[in-house]
């Protein structure tokens, strides 16, 4: 009679602390790049809906053959203050009972930690589109994340209401449209 010998198998802990510690040494590397391409991502739907959203208030305007106002303003979802693009109503300051509620099919809710800076003359961040497309606003709207380096920019040009945006780049000089920079895609 033959007798064959059970090797027995599995592993040591030794070997279990080993393969725990790179892994846990891996993760420790990858999980800061990838909520920083997260962030990025968020940042750059954030400007394709900033740009959609006026370029639809500019189409609608044409469209209809009246005048369109869109705002950036705050709102409050959760107990977190967001970024939100909506039209002009008549409730708000200097609108004397204009309603443009036709000029964006929705609100559009920017994400989490989206922070909006412009100088639209006048403060008051509002973004005007006559019959003809064309606009007396003009300015930059600059888009950055918090935790990310990434800026991005929206420029609206007096007259014709034509639109850029690009990467918002730092400088010490110059007007916030002149550190929009086209992207090299």
């Amino acid at each position: 009679m033959f007798y064959v010998k059970k090797q027995e198998s599995g592993s040591t802990l030794i070997e279990v602390i080993i393969v725990t510690v790179i892994i846990g040494i891996l993760s420790a590397i990858a999980i800061p790049n990838l909520l920083g391409q997260y962030r990025q991502y968020q940042a750059k739907d954030a400007l394709r809906q900033l740009r959609s959203s006026v370029k639809e208030a500019q189409r609608q305007a044409m469209r209809r053959g009246t005048t369109c106002k869109i705002k950036l303003d705050e709102v409050e979802i959760d107990g977190q203050t967001r970024e939100r693009i909506t039209v002009v109503n008549s409730s708000d300051p200097g609108e004397s009972g204009r309603d443009y509620t036709p000029c964006l099919t929705s609100d559009r809710i920017l994400a989490e930690f989206v922070d909006l800076e412009t100088n639209i003359p006048g403060r008051t961040n509002k973004i005007t589109f006559s019959y003809k497309g064309n606009t007396p606003t003009s300015g930059t709207i600059k888009l950055s994340m918090a935790g990310s380096d990434l800026a991005q920019c929206l420029v609206i040009s007096n007259g014709l209401g034509i639109i850029r945006t690009g990467d918002y780049k730092e400088g010490n000089s110059g007007s916030m449209a002149s550190k929009c920079k086209k992207k090299n895609y």
